[in-house]
């Protein structure tokens, strides 16, 4: 996995209480977070699959320069 941005912040809504989580992208690949507002758990699987993505595209386009 790339980690050039592995601790910048992201945030998304929480599904259930829809308060705003950012937290560094790191936090996210974990396979499930608890939201910090209402404790709702929060499956990674579907945001982790297409971060790899992402990373597997960044790598690629690297490999250009």
């Amino acid at each position: 996995m790339d980690n050039l941005f592995s601790n910048e912040p992201f945030a998304i809504p929480c599904p259930k209480c829809n308060e705003e989580i950012k937290k560094p992208i790191s936090w996210y690949k974990k396979d499930i977070v608890i939201c910090p507002f209402c404790k709702t758990t929060i499956h990674t699987r579907k945001f982790r699959a297409e971060l790899e993505a992402a990373e597997r595209t960044l790598a690629k386009f690297r490999k250009k320069l």
